[in-house]
């Protein structure tokens, strides 16, 4: 390129005077001499205009250009710039693209200020005049402006010099990179004239590298033709500035390598057949060879350039553990994958990339026209057990979340649910469909993972499997319903017509499947078929219960709200279906579910006062205690017909207050619903519940039957009495219509109990109930003061039997046998 050209832009008046310092500088004619480097002719201007229009050193007669003020340097960037906007393909042009590259990411600096494209371009003309290198323009301007400097160029810090040492009469032509510019644009006569002066064309310069690097970088066939024809060394290793905008330059590379990269098939082609180069070579931070950059790229004419030389590597691993074939794997080439094919040795099923063999790489991705080319080309068995470990490193392109760990292809293809890649295999001769892999077979592990369309293609090749239509098999359905595979019950119910109302092994519905396994999808769908029975009951299971329960139940009892959310919406519902642990409402106040008990509660069609079912079980039932003991009566289990609980009365029985009291605000709720035994709730919480438990269920709505009496005639007041509830049998005397005297079956009635045990307070509120009957006697015919001696060998038992004989003393026996004499039961 000639000087006379980058002058145009000069202005008219010094235009003149620049030629004629030019020439004086240069010894020869601007208009005859070439300019490789437009660095050179630049500094050149710069000294030259500097002297002609800025004021001078008198004493000096001319002003150093590093001691310049910041008008002079901002008019000297200008003009630069200037010159430089014309510079579209030459060693400069990059500043242009700095200034580009600079505008585009200056919004992601923080704490920025906003430049102009001129900014940037003066700020990069400004760094030259500095004495930077090439290398660090950008790195200079981003620098400076993520500081937020402002004005951008005057923030540049110049380099101080005594002497330039820019002029070309005393600086080597090499150390600017002259052949290697020459070499980029392709200035064959200027190679050749530089060559017969002696430059050396293996020179590696700083920044370009040497001149068959960046001729093979730039893809200059005819420049890289010259250069092996003249004798350059094509394994000479340069550097290679990626872009104009690379702030990390690859660094080490051969010329094979940067074409290789870059794709330049025709300069590839050349230096692979010539003799000198090494093929297998690997360089830059990479550590690629030219093989594995053509297979990662997908080059498929690079490939074929480089397997023709013969002595391409095929099967070493570089770098991080690649090798061509894996490289061609995860980057997805199949045409390349062919090739390397053909010329490799390796067995495919060994783990070489990141201990990761390339078979199973190929059946995660997913490509049949890969997988396809390994079974035929790499001869692998099919049913092979593949290794597929963990990466220990990063991939480039990151594999699949539910990848499989070893197994055969067709279990691979599955795990990942490449139906595809099944289809393929399942026609290719010699896969064996039934073959059991980590305890399960292909098609068994599809359903289990939700793989709706694979299933679809096990299900077209029946033929090839050893069970006919495996997929309609129950358990198979039930593994889909605990495994959450709600697409493939839906496939198999809509396509295949299973039924969805089997049970499994252990009498299991599919729907109290999902439930128990909080699997969500599969219970919305399967609530929203019209062919699930809703109300279909399994022996499911609650807690230590192994009776039938409908999935209504199984929700209640799990406080599992969004099952129930899905159960309520079914018009069809069995809302009272009552099981051995009662209805739904049973179980939500036992398991203190609050939404789903106010939920039923507040729906018209439930039943509050259904029961549990009855069955043999275990009852409990009143003992007599030894004389002298904390209770007269003890609670003991015994087998007999268990169940009949209502809802209030699993409330009472469990202590559940709060549910006590939300389930009596339902005026339908009936207190006198007795289970088995004939127990109410008033009974259960007068013998174990709290007073606030017995004052709820007598201000219900509908009153309950106080002296209702069990099958073994205990009261409860009876009950009351014999768990020492002070206030329980306080209140419960106080009420109207109390039978002070009611007995149980063997005729001890509350003052019997009282006076066996010595309850001061307890038996105090007897006595003085107007009703009580002092002289009632047991089916043995004792009276409590009977009792009471059997029981009295300590201070309050006697005091307590002295109290009674007065009682007794002052009240004839309404059964004959007159009054009491006073002294038979004096004691000192």
């Amino acid at each position: 390129m000639q000087s006379a050209s980058l002058l145009l832009s000069l202005p008219a008046e010094i235009f003149d005077e620049v030629i004629q310092h030019t020439h004086l500088a240069l010894g020869s004619e601007p208009t005859e001499q070439k300019f490789v480097e437009l660095r050179l002719v630049c500094r050149a201007f710069d000294d030259v205009v500097s002297r002609e229009v800025f004021p001078r050193d008198r004493k000096n007669q001319f002003m150093r250009r590093n001691n310049i003020n910041a008008e002079t340097a901002k008019w000297l960037l200008l003009t630069k710039t200037k010159i430089h906007s014309r510079d579209t393909r030459g060693t400069l042009a990059f500043l242009h693209d700095c200034a580009t590259f600079a505008m585009n990411h200056q919004s992601g600096w923080p704490g920025h200020t906003k430049h102009t494209y001129f900014d940037y371009l003066a700020a990069a003309c400004r760094i030259i005049v500095a004495n930077h290198g090439v290398h660090a323009i950008l790195k200079q301007i981003v620098f400076v402006a993520k500081r937020g400097k402002n004005p951008l160029a005057k923030s540049i810090r110049m380099l101080r010099a005594r002497k330039s040492t820019l002029r070309p009469s005393m600086t080597p032509v090499d150390i600017h990179g002259v052949m290697q510019m020459a070499a980029v644009l392709g200035d064959t006569c200027a190679i050749e004239a530089m060559v017969a002066r002696g430059v050396d064309m293996d020179f590696n310069h700083p920044v370009f590298g040497c001149a068959l690097f960046s001729a093979a970088s730039h893809g200059c066939l005819k420049t890289v033709r010259q250069l092996i024809g003249l004798g350059a060394d094509p394994n000479v290793r340069g550097h290679l500035l990626a872009t104009p905008m690379s702030l990390s330059p690859e660094r080490n590379n051969t010329a094979l390598l940067v074409a290789a990269e870059r794709n330049h098939k025709q300069v590839a082609n050349l230096l692979a057949g010539e003799p000198r180069v090494c093929i297998n070579e690997t360089g830059g931070e990479s550590r690629k060879n030219a093989l594995v950059w053509a297979a990662e790229r997908g080059w498929i004419d690079t490939v074929q350039i480089i397997l023709a030389r013969g002595d391409a590597d095929v099967d070493s691993r570089i770098g991080r553990g690649e090798f061509p074939i894996t490289t061609a794997v995860m980057h997805d080439h199949p045409e390349v994958l062919a090739l390397l094919l053909k010329a490799s040795k390796t067995k495919l099923t060994e783990k070489r990339y990141n201990d990761q063999c390339p078979m199973a790489l190929a059946l995660v991705r997913g490509s049949s026209r890969m997988v396809r080319l390994m079974l035929e080309i790499g001869e692998i068995d099919p049913n092979e057990e593949l290794p597929y470990g963990a990466p220990r490193i990063k991939c480039p392109h990151p594999m699949p979340s539910r990848c499989s760990a070893d197994g055969t292809p067709l279990v691979i293809a599955v795990k990942n649910g490449h139906a595809n890649l099944v289809e393929t295999l399942l026609n290719f001769p010699g896969v064996d469909p039934n073959l059991v892999s980590g305890s399960i077979t292909p098609l068994d592990l599809a359903i289990a993972e939700d793989r709706a369309e694979v299933v679809k293609v096990f299900l077209r090749h029946q033929d090839k499997l050893e069970r006919s239509l495996c997929a309609l098999r129950k358990p198979l359905l039930h593994v889909a319903a605990h495994k959450g595979a709600a697409s493939v019950i839906k496939m198999l119910i809509n396509c295949y017509g299973a039924d969805p109302n089997t049970y499994d092994d252990q009498k299991q519905t599919i729907l109290c499947s999902a439930i128990s396994n909080y699997q969500w999808k599969v219970v919305e769908y399967l609530v929203q078929c019209p062919a699930v029975n809703v109300n279909l009951a399994g022996h499911s299971g609650l807690g230590d219960n192994v009776g039938p329960n409908i999935p209504l139940q199984m929700a209640a009892h799990q406080q599992n709200y969004i099952a129930l959310g899905y159960l309520m919406k079914r018009d069809d519902l069995d809302l009272n279906w009552s099981g051995v642990w009662g209805t739904a409402l049973s179980i939500a106040v036992e398991t203190s579910n609050q939404w789903a008990m106010k939920t039923l509660l507040y729906d018209s069609g439930v039943d509050v006062n259904r029961t549990s079912e009855i069955s043999p079980g275990p009852i409990y039932v009143h003992r007599k205690m030894p004389a002298g003991s904390y209770s007269s009566w003890g609670f003991f289990c015994e087998d007999g017909q268990s169940g009949g609980d209502s809802p209030l009365l699993r409330a009472v029985k469990c202590d559940k207050l709060e549910a006590v009291q939300a389930l009596l605000e339902n005026h339908n709720v009936d207190p006198n619903v007795a289970d088995s035994c004939n127990r109410t709730p008033l009974w259960w919480a007068s013998r174990g519940g709290g007073l606030r438990m017995v004052r709820y269920i007598l201000s219900a709505r509908i009153k309950p039957n106080i002296n209702a009496q069990d099958m073994e005639g205990w009261t409860p007041l009876l009950c009351a009495a014999n768990n020492n509830k002070d206030t329980t049998t306080r209140t419960l005397l106080d009420l109207p219509g109390i039978d002070p005297n009611a007995a149980n079956k063997y005729g001890w009635t509350a003052l019997h109990i009282c006076a066996n045990y010595g309850n001061v307070r307890i038996l105090e509120q007897l006595i003085s109930h107007p009703r009580i009957d002092v002289w009632a006697r047991t089916s043995d015919g004792e009276t409590a003061l009977d009792v009471a001696k059997d029981c009295s060998e300590d201070a309050e038992g006697l005091y307590q039997l002295e109290r009674l004989s007065r009682m007794m003393a002052s009240r004839p026996d309404p059964r004959g046998g007159g009054f009491m004499r006073l002294e038979a039961v004096t004691y000192e």
